[in-house]
Parts: structure tokens; sequence; C-alpha cells
């Protein structure tokens, strides 16, 4: 009985340690908790740009308030009399062909602009003689022969205020006539009147201070002088102060 018992229980013993083994073997220990990492700080968010604020555009000075000089060549055409010569010759029973140069002139003006679109100015014009010349046959003869100095105060009005500024102007003032009526038809108006002056024209800005300008306009006399109206144009340089 002994021996049959200490098998017994031997066997026994080796059945539950495979037990045991087994039921080991089935539970998975749990997975050791991972590491804890160590917080990094969050970023400070980079500060938003301040909105640019767009500047308006500048005119770099070529719309400033101040004095100006400007001093020009020109040029000019009649454009009534040698209709006017052709009538007093028409009345005597003339028809000669009837020329008229065109003269040339300079000129000078000297303004103030006191707003970005509007400024002030005096101009002097002088046109050098003109002949009005009548073709009898082989030979020309020298009718009349026109000569006219123009002074006006001007309004001139701005329509862009960059680096090229057309313009508008209107002025009134004086001119003076020296006619020299050589056939001694009738024409020798010499004297002085009022005149109109309308155009316009363009300043082309070369830097700040400087500036090319080409201007063209109609000048209408009154009075004794009606018939001596004018088609100017001048190109020239503008200092700016």
């Amino acid at each position: 009985m002994g021996l049959r018992a200490t098998a017994c229980f031997a066997a026994l013993l080796a059945l539950l340690l495979f037990a045991i083994s087994a039921q080991a073997d089935e539970i998975e220990p749990e997975p050791e908790p991972a590491p804890i990492a160590e917080s990094e700080p969050e970023p400070e968010p980079e500060p938003e740009p301040e909105p640019v604020e767009v500047a308006e555009v500048e005119d770099e000075g070529f719309a400033r308030d101040g004095f100006y000089i400007a001093g020009n060549v020109a040029g000019s055409w009649y454009t009534d009399v040698k209709d006017d010569v052709r009538e007093e010759l028409t009345a005597l029973g003339y028809t000669f062909p009837i020329e008229m140069e065109k003269p040339l002139g300079l000129g000078v003006r000297a303004g103030y602009r006191f707003l970005p679109h509007l400024a002030a100015e005096a101009q002097f014009q002088w046109f050098s003689s003109a002949d009005v010349e009548l073709d009898v046959g082989t030979n020309k003869t020298n009718a009349i022969q026109v000569e006219t100095l123009t002074f006006t105060g001007n309004l001139k009005a701005y329509l862009l205020t960059g680096r090229i500024q057309p313009f508008l102007v209107t002025g009134v003032g004086l001119i003076h006539l020296d006619a020299d009526d050589r056939m001694s038809l009738g024409l020798n108006t010499s004297g002085d009147a009022f005149v109109a002056r309308f155009g316009g024209g363009i300043d082309f800005y070369i830097n700040e201070n400087i500036a090319f300008v080409v201007d063209g306009g109609y000048l209408l006399p009154t009075g004794s002088l009606d018939n001596l109206n004018q088609v100017v144009w001048s190109v020239g340089l503008q200092y700016r102060f």
C-alpha cells in the first residue's frame, strides 16, 4: 500500500504541476506601461503681421505749390489777314495769288502753382515779321508786313498731376500790332487791342524741377485788330522752384 500510495501521490503531483504550467502559459503578463514622455512646451504662436497700410501714390513733388518760369520758341499763322488782303485787291480789280509767311517767335511765362490742379501765370509772346506776298507774274510783291507782341494773364488747369500733366489754359490781355501796308491797301492797322487766349498743352517732367512743355492755342483780338486772329504753338523748358 505504501508504494502504491506514493506512486499515486507522485502522479497527482505531476498532473497538478502540468496543469499549473499550462495555465501560466495561457495568462500573458500585462505589458508594462510605457514611460510617460515629458511634454515639450508648446511653441508660442507667432505674432500676426500688422496690416501694411497702402500709402497713397505720391506725385514726387510734380504737383507741389510754388513758382515756375518757362522759355520757349513759338510759331504762328494768321487765319484772316490773307483773306482781308484778297478782299481789298478784289475790290481794286486785282486777282493775284497771295501767300503769307508763318512767323516764328519767342515766349516767356512765369507763374505760381497754388493748387495741385490750378496755377496762374503771366505770358509774353513776340512773333517776327510776316510778309503777305502777291505773285505778280514772275515777281513777288510784298503787300503788307505784320509783327505782333502779346501779353496775357492766364489761368491754367491741370488734368493730371503725375510726371505727365496735360493742361488747359485761358487768359486775357493786350496785343500790339505793327503793320506796314506797302501797297496802300488800307490795311495799316497798327495799334493795341484786348485779346483773349484759349489753348492747352502737356508738361513732361524730366525731374522734379525741369519739364519739357508743348502747347498750342488761339488768340482772338478785339476792336480794330479783330482781323488778326492767330493760331499759336510753342515748345520749351520749364523750371519749378
